[in-house]
């Protein structure tokens, strides 16, 4: 057999063995054996599931994305709204500083 088969082999034969490893610690113990693609067993503690921590995080992760993609969609919203408004109030805007400099003009010519 070629040497990565037997390394291939070797995880397998630790993933038979993973739930006796966990009885023999004495300490409470976690087994995961995985390949770089997945997971080929997984034995949770005597008290503690990780993949049940790690399930309950990511859905927290999960609703967390989803809040952040309304509250974005609400800042695009609120943007778009002001940049409406400002190029309605624009030539207002404008048309007010017109008559602001007339009436400045005409008071300056009238003090003369």
């Amino acid at each position: 057999m070629p040497e990565k088969d037997n390394g291939l082999e070797l995880l397998h034969c630790f993933a038979r063995v993973a739930p006796y490893i966990n009885q023999l610690a004495p300490e409470d113990t976690a087994v995961a054996v995985a390949t770089r693609e997945k997971y080929l067993a997984y034995v949770p503690g005597r008290k503690k599931n990780l993949l049940e921590e790690l399930k309950k995080h990511l859905e927290e992760v999960s609703e967390r994305a989803k809040i952040l993609e309304k509250v974005t969609e609400a800042q695009v919203k609120l943007m778009e709204s002001l940049s409406q408004m400002i190029a309605r109030l624009e030539p207002v805007a404008l048309e007010l500083l017109r008559m602001a400099r007339s009436v400045s003009h005409k008071e300056e010519s009238s003090e003369e």
